[in-house]
C-alpha cells in the first residue's frame, strides 16, 4: 500500500473519530496519516483545522504554511491563516492573507466578505464598499453580502440604498430572521413604526433566540409610553434567552416606570450578575433616578 494511501486511510478514520466528537482519537490518526505522508495537503488543512479549532494558532499557521511552501496557490491556506490573524486581532497580517487567497481565487466570496469588514474597520470606507460589492457581485444568492453591506449603508445613514439591501435580501431569504431583524431596524430609523413592528415580530417568530428582536420591539412600546407591552415582550425574550443581561436592564428600567420597584430591583441585580460593567453605568442611568430613592441596592 502506498504513503498516499495509507494516509488517506488514516484521514478517513480520523475524521469519522472528529464527527464523533473524540478530538484525541482524530488527532492520533491525523498524525498518523502526516507520519505516513507529510507533503499530503488533505492531512495538513485537517490538522491546520483542527489546531484552530482549539486556538493552537501558532501550529495551525505552520501547518498552512507547510501547505503553501507545497503549493502556493492553494487559497484556502491564505484564507486560513487570514482568519486566525482576524480572530487574534491582527488586521494587517489578516488583509494581506485574504489578498493573496484573492490572488489564486477570484471568486472567494468570504475573502472579499471580510477584506471588507477589516477597511470598515479601518474607517477605509471606500475600499470597505467596494469589497462589500464584490462579494455580492460574486455570489449574488449569498445572504450576509447584502445583510453586512445594507449595515454598513445604515451606519453611514444612506437609509434608502440600505433598505433596498435589505429588501433585496428578502427576496432571496424572505422567512430569515435577520432579513426581517434589519429591515425592522431600517423601518424604526425611518420612522415607519408600523413596518418596524411587523418586521420585529417576524424576526421573532422567526428565531426565539435572537434577544436584540425582542429588545427592539420593546423599545419600540417603551418609547410610546406602552410599558406593560414592552415589558411582557422583554419577558417573553427573557424566557427564551435568560444569560443577556441587557434585557433585564431593559426590564428593570420599564418595570421602574410602571411603579414596581421590587421587582426592578431584582431585574437589575440580575443584569449586574451577568454583566458588571453595567453596575457604573446603572448608576448613572436617569431612568433608575426613582428606583435609586428608595436606598442603594447594587
Amino acid at each position: 500500500m502506498s504513503n498516499k494511501i495509507l494516509a488517506n486511510n488514516y484521514l478517513v478514520i480520523g475524521n469519522s473519530y472528529l464527527e464523533e466528537g473524540n478530538v484525541l482519537k482524530a488527532k492520533k490518526f491525523f498524525n498518523k496519516a502526516y507520519k505516513a505522508d507529510p507533503t499530503n495537503i488533505e492531512v495538513l488543512y485537517e490538522f491546520a483545522l483542527l489546531c484552530a479549532q482549539y486556538d493552537y494558532n501558532d501550529q495551525a499557521i505552520e501547518f498552512y504554511d507547510e501547505i503553501i511552501k507545497l503549493d502556493e496557490t492553494q487559497a484556502g491556506a491564505h484564507y486560513g491563516k487570514a482568519i486566525i490573524y482576524d480572530d487574534i486581532g491582527d488586521a494587517d497580517n489578516a488583509e494581506e492573507n485574504y489578498k493573496k487567497a484573492l490572488d489564486y481565487d477570484q471568486a472567494y466570496y468570504h475573502a472579499y466578505l471580510y477584506l471588507a469588514d477589516i477597511y470598515d474597520r479601518k474607517e477605509d470606507y471606500k475600499s470597505a464598499e467596494a469589497y462589500y460589492l464584490k462579494a455580492i457581485e460574486v455570489e449574488p444568492n449569498n445572504l450576509w453580502g447584502y445583510i453586512n453591506y445594507g449595515s454598513f449603508l445604515e451606519i453611514k445613514d444612506r437609509n434608502i440604498e440600505a433598505m433596498n439591501m435589505f429588501q433585496k435580501a428578502e427576496t432571496i431569504f424572505p422567512d430569515h430572521y435577520m432579513v426581517s431583524f434589519n429591515l425592522g431596524v431600517i423601518h424604526k430609523k425611518m420612522d415607519q413604526i408600523d413596518k418596524a413592528i411587523y418586521y420585529y415580530e417576524n424576526a421573532i417568530e422567526s428565531n426565539l433566540k435572537h434577544a436584540y428582536s425582542f429588545l427592539n420591539l420593546a423599545v419600540i412600546h417603551k418609547e410610546a409610553g406602552r410599558y406593560e407591552e414592552a415589558t411582557d415582550i422583554i419577558s417573553r425574550g427573557i424566557t427564551y434567552n435568560d444569560n443577556v443581561s441587557v434585557l433585564f436592564y431593559n426590564k428593570a428600567i420599564y418595570l421602574t416606570y410602571l411603579g414596581d420597584f421590587e421587582s426592578a430591583k431584582s431585574n437589575l441585580i440580575k443584569a449586574v450578575e451577568l454583566s458588571p460593567s453595567l453596575r457604573k453605568y446603572a448608576l448613572k442611568d436617569e431612568e433608575f433616578e426613582e428606583l435609586f430613592k428608595l436606598g442603594e441596592f447594587l
